[in-house]
């Protein structure tokens, strides 16, 4: 399906500006005006927009564009913004331009004598401006030279001379020109400072913005737009018009966004891969930095969306000066940035890059990319503080390594439970049980199920608490000891407890008694019945206090070589609780 043409969003500064820029050219005031932005962030659009207002009003328009494809042909476009006077079918030849037509053949084939070919770029700059002046017819004339960061320098020569002297002409100038280092941005920045020309940065959108672009794009409303979609694209594009047209594109054409009778939906996960023509667009800018360069951006994609520098030298082996040479390159030419106000901390300016370099990876590479990666954490990282447990544990996991991976998540997780981090506890102890369960450990699998389930409790997760239990059955059957099995089962009956779920609490009760019964387990049996006390005196029935004093009791009573703290304590304050009923000296 085509995505509908939108509108331009964002830019109603600047083509306010630039209609003002075509008036004046228009009354034979020209000038200059450069459009500067990081690639994709929609100078060409804009400078089509601005080339149908100039159509608009009727003055002539010339464009040419620079190219890195084939061979360096010196004024590429110039000459062919000029060719295009050949095409109108208007005679040139009556042309006052006196020695100055031989000059030209240099550019235009037509006039090529032989006899011009002085290499004066200030003589043939006076040239092209009396041609597009002797052009103009009263009209007014717009000349729209594009990417100029890959003009060779005799286009910047003549240009140059342009910028210094069309204020007194009926041509804008309008050129577009990359953030990347060039001797084009140079030449747009001085012409600023000296006065004489306008330069425009175009910053990415902003969130709304990059809303409303997406739903003209749909041909809906904004409140229409699936909120997943949104959130993909702008995490994706970082608010570049480009990346957001070709992700959207790349997820309608893989079907995890379709439009049905009640509008557009999300089918399946909407994180799917770039497109391959997203992706050859960004390695070629990669390409740039030479083989070193993306040999080092892939160990640094591998590392994530954010990659420490320490790391990435540890792995890769490269020099000081190497490393910054490459993140300095990289951060010219927009792939890159500190990630502030983490210090040697990089990070990639918009997800579809790092997506780019994994589509030239075998699986094998990556996989060995990241065991390099884990391995030069925990070298440099022994006890894996903070984040760094994490970082390592997903590397593991990248490098196929199950067991090794869910033991450092359920690890990260406990630590994340004891710092109040409920959501990243919950995630980390998730995906360690699943790395686990894979690898087919069944204790280190029980090690992440005993604080995923009271996590699971905390945040209101009841549902997926008790999705669980099918897990608990695989545990059985894979041979798990029967305390520890008693163990999860009673958790799973506090967490129904917790939501008031008392006959699957009572449930839980039964089946960890009966896992007790081939193994009698004092501290076990006892953790069983204080949390069989908490269920008893919130189930309804008739003889419910007796049997939580009876069951506390039972807790508090357990031999001191079996009896925890964690049981004793909440077996003592049950027996106080129901103590109460009967006198605050016996509560006491």
């Amino acid at each position: 399906m085509r995505l509908q043409a939108s509108s331009l969003v964002g830019r109603d500064a600047q083509l306010g500006l630039l209609g003002r820029a075509l008036s004046e050219a228009q009354q034979g005031r020209g000038g200059v005006v450069f459009l500067v932005g990081e690639a994709g962030v929609g100078k060409s659009r804009l400078a089509a927009e601005v080339v149908g207002s100039a159509v608009g009003a009727g003055m002539g328009v010339l464009r040419g564009r620079s190219s890195t494809t084939g061979p360096a042909v010196p004024f590429r476009p110039l000459t062919e913004a000029l060719m295009a006077l050949f095409r109108t079918g208007e005679s040139l030849d009556d042309l006052s331009l006196g020695p100055y037509r031989p000059v030209l053949g240099r550019l235009i084939p037509d006039w090529n004598t032989g006899a011009g070919d002085s290499s004066s770029m200030v003589i043939l700059g006076e040239a092209v401006l009396r041609l597009l002046m002797a052009t103009d017819h009263g009209r007014g004339r717009l000349l729209v030279l594009e990417d100029l960061h890959d003009a060779d320098p005799e286009t910047l020569g003549v240009l140059e001379y342009l910028v210094d002297n069309l204020e007194y002409s009926p041509v804008l100038l309008l050129a577009t020109v990359r953030t990347d280092f060039s001797d084009a941005l140079d030449l747009a920045q001085s012409a600023r400072r000296r006065g004489t020309a306008s330069v425009l940065e175009l910053s990415p959108l902003t969130r709304p913005q990059v809303l409303d672009l997406v739903a003209g794009q749909l041909g809906t409303s904004p409140e229409d737009v699936p909120a997943a979609v949104l959130e993909r694209l702008w995490e994706g594009s970082a608010g570049s018009p480009y990346l957001v047209e070709e992700l959207l594109q790349s997820m309608i054409g893989a079907g995890t966004l379709v439009q049905g009778p009640d509008g557009w939906r999300t089918v399946g996960d909407p994180r799917g891969d770039v497109s391959s023509a997203l992706a050859r667009g960004i390695l070629r800018r990669i390409d740039r930095l030479g083989t070193e360069g993306l040999t080092l951006l892939s160990a640094a994609a591998v590392l994530g969306r954010r990659f420490p520098l320490t790391v990435l030298q540890q792995m890769t082996g490269v020099d000081d000066r190497a490393l910054l040479s490459h993140l300095q390159a990289g951060v010219a030419a927009r792939l890159v940035v500190p990630d502030e106000p983490a210090p040697d901390w990089y990070a990639f300016r918009h997800s579809p890059t790092v997506e780019a370099l994994f589509t030239q990876l075998t699986p094998s590479q990556r996989a060995e990319l990241a065991r390099q990666g884990a391995e030069a954490v925990e070298k440099l990282h022994p006890q894996l503080p903070g984040e760094w447990c994490a970082l390592a544990a997903g590397l593991r996991s990248e490098a196929g390594e199950d067991a090794a991976a869910g033991r450092l998540f359920a690890e990260a997780g406990r630590r994340a439970l004891a710092a109040g981090a409920l959501g990243s506890a919950v995630t980390l102890l998730s995906r360690a049980e699943t790395l686990l369960a894979r690898a087919g450990d069944p204790q280190e699998r029980a090690s992440a199920l005993e604080p995923l389930l009271p996590a699971l409790a905390e945040s209101g997760d009841f549902d997926r608490a008790f999705d669980l239990v099918e897990h608990l059955h695989a545990l059985d059957s894979a041979g798990l000891g029967a305390s520890r099995l008693a163990i999860l089962h009673t958790r799973l009956a506090k967490v129904a407890h917790t939501a008031g779920r008392w006959n699957d609490g009572n449930q839980q009760i039964e089946r960890a008694r009966e896992v007790l019964g081939t193994c009698p387990d004092g501290a076990a049996a006892a953790s069983v019945d204080v949390t069989a006390a908490y269920l008893a005196l919130d189930t309804p029935g008739t003889d419910r206090t007796q049997q939580a004093e009876r069951l506390a009791g039972s807790a508090a009573g357990a031999p001191e070589r079996d009896a925890l703290p964690a049981v004793a304590c909440p077996a003592w304050e049950q027996l106080a609780s129901v103590a109460r009923e009967r006198g605050p000296q016996e509560s006491r």
